[in-house]
């Protein structure tokens, strides 16, 4: 339970998108979540968006993870890329 919730901590991922990746029924993890007092998230996810010198933009996920892209991204689009 405690490695599962971990994972899932560590992932970057939304509880349920873990869930549905590890084949673990969603309301058995948010049981697990509650019985060992597992910080609640509000299912966004935190990233950065910083200019870069070449007119470009790099996005930072919470993951680690990072994306280069050139132009300024639309609302729009960061949101289906965050789905």
């Amino acid at each position: 339970m405690q490695q599962a919730i971990n994972g899932w901590q560590q992932s970057g991922l939304s509880r349920k998108a873990f869930c549905e990746q590890h084949n673990i029924a969603y309301q058995t993890f948010n049981y697990w979540c509650k019985r060992v007092g597992a910080e609640r998230t509000s299912g966004f996810t935190e990233i950065n968006a910083e200019g870069l010198r070449s007119s470009g933009y790099e996005v930072i996920f919470a993951s680690g993870t990072r994306m280069l892209f050139q132009g300024e991204p639309t609302a729009s689009w960061l949101r289906e890329l965050l789905r």
